[in-house]
């Protein structure tokens, strides 16, 4: 065979395999109806709903999307927080107290009475929940495009049959993989608080003793690379901060504090009680406090840390004795 001839060959071979592949593109499986444009999400006392299912605390909606969010009646507090995953494009609070620029929606647990929306424009799974019952109100929004093409399985062909290509995954430290392709790796990461599945900067933690003494609750944050902004911020229950028994318990904020690590690894941060806290700490000698930390590296997603401290009295210095001395 000529080398002419043999340069023909290899060429056609080579657009018959690549005839032969198919890429997979993520979109709606076909048959599968289009999403709608727009969802509804419920909070009821302890639950985040569906509105009109009680069951369901899922929604999916089409790129570009809306949702809307409300607390018509209840006795408690409650908002829709998006920290630690993917944020909504945006979210205007329509009705209720407002204390800021959503989200969170609306920025702390509020009264029954608000309401609001988001718009979501990005295709993905987005996990809300209630600050002040995060182990509890919990809802999620799947945001597909509808004009993405269906997913399809990657084959190549080996003769007379198909198989799939090998699969190839690397083990993270942080005890999740990753295949050809992912941008981030799934599984437990940093230290508390994130759950397995969910993208979060490496390393991304906290680490915050549970007994305290003084009116400065003090921890340290893993930062993930410099620049990295760390938000603190503390709650404690109406019922311990008054001298009266209010008629609705709920969380108040009793200080804040942001600070940027100049480095990536150990940052300290020390957060100052209110005065509130502090009278209240006077009183009884004894407060709880519930931490929340958010961990914002840049260009990756917030992580939400959360921790229950325990601050005391500092210890008394010791009195002189006689003669000057201290013993």
């Amino acid at each position: 065979m000529s080398r002419h001839a043999r340069r023909l060959s290899l060429s056609l071979i080579a657009l018959l395999a690549g005839a032969a592949l198919a890429v997979a593109v993520p979109g709606l499986a076909p048959g599968d109806a289009a999403p709608p444009a727009t969802g509804s999400f419920t909070a009821v006392d302890l639950a985040w709903q569906v509105t009109g299912d009680a069951a369901s605390s899922s929604v999916t909606i089409a790129k570009g999307g809306t949702v809307t969010f409300g607390y018509p009646a209840g006795r408690t507090r409650h908002n829709a927080d998006f920290t630690g995953g993917p944020m909504p494009a945006s979210c205007t609070q329509t009705a209720g107290t407002q204390g800021g620029t959503p989200p969170p929606l609306p920025t702390v647990p509020t009264a029954a009475g608000w309401s609001g929306t988001c718009r979501f424009d990005t295709p993905g799974t987005y996990a809300f929940h209630c600050d002040m019952h995060p182990t509890l109100m919990h809802g999620t929004i799947v945001v597909v495009d509808p004009n993405a093409p269906p997913p399809s399985t990657t084959t190549r062909s080996t003769g007379t049959t198909s198989v799939p290509p090998p699969s190839r995954t690397t083990t993270t430290a942080g005890g999740g993989t990753t295949s050809p392709g992912d941008t981030t790796p799934t599984g437990t990461t940093g230290t508390t608080g994130t759950p397995a599945g969910r993208a979060a900067p490496l390393r991304a933690g906290v680490s915050i003793a549970h007994v305290q003494r003084g009116t400065i609750v003090r921890g340290v944050a893993i930062a993930p690379a410099a620049g990295t902004r760390i938000d603190v911020t503390a709650f404690a229950s109406n019922r311990v901060l008054g001298t009266r028994r209010p008629r609705h318990v709920r969380q108040v904020r009793v200080g804040a504090r942001r600070v940027r690590a100049t480095a990536a690894g150990r940052t300290s941060f020390g957060l100052t009680l209110d005065a509130a806290a502090r009278s209240a700490l006077r009183r009884r000698h004894s407060l709880t406090i519930a931490l929340r930390v958010v961990v914002t590296a840049p260009g990756a997603r917030a992580v939400l840390r959360t921790a229950t401290v325990v601050v005391r009295l500092p210890l008394s210095k010791p009195k002189p004795a006689p003669g000057g001395y201290a013993y």
